[in-house]
């Protein structure tokens, strides 16, 4: 059988063949574009900015990055505090059982403590507490120090 074309006329297998050529080409053309565009930006972040006045004004020594260097090591080494009462609500370092009023006669004068039961915790806990109080003053002009405080 054969088919008779047109001059000028395309048949469907030569209008696929064109469509397709125009579609690579046209992918081609957008692929170097794209390709341009990238180049073009990498250029750009590669291209040296003066940083100007900034610079001869930088002094490293006074630099608030180089100080907060400075306070975080000054920080990570400073020895952790150490517990001043044990588990038991004694003081560690004589094993005495001192009421907070710092009285050494004192059998207890404080209400019960919550959480350890014992009548010689101040306002907080004497367990495993690490600091202790250096004085009491008393209305009335007494003065309790502690003769214990290291």
């Amino acid at each position: 059988m054969c088919h008779l074309v047109r001059p000028g006329v395309l048949t469907l297998d030569s209008y696929v063949t064109a469509l397709a050529k125009t579609r690579t080409q046209t992918n081609a053309a957008l692929d170097g574009k794209w390709k341009c565009v990238q180049t073009a930006k990498a250029l750009r972040s590669l291209r040296f900015l003066s940083p100007g006045p900034q610079i001869k004004a930088f002094n490293p020594e006074n630099s608030l990055r180089e100080r907060r260097k400075l306070e975080t090591k000054v920080k990570t080494s400073l020895p952790q505090r150490q517990e001043v009462y044990d588990e038991r609500g004694l003081l560690i370092g004589s094993g005495l059982d001192l009421c907070d009023c710092l009285d050494e006669d004192c059998p207890g004068c404080f209400l019960a403590c919550p959480r350890c039961s014992s009548s010689k915790c101040g306002p907080t806990c004497r367990v495993n507490r690490k600091w202790f109080y250096d004085q009491m003053d008393v209305e009335g002009g007494e003065i309790y120090r502690n003769k214990y405080s290291t």
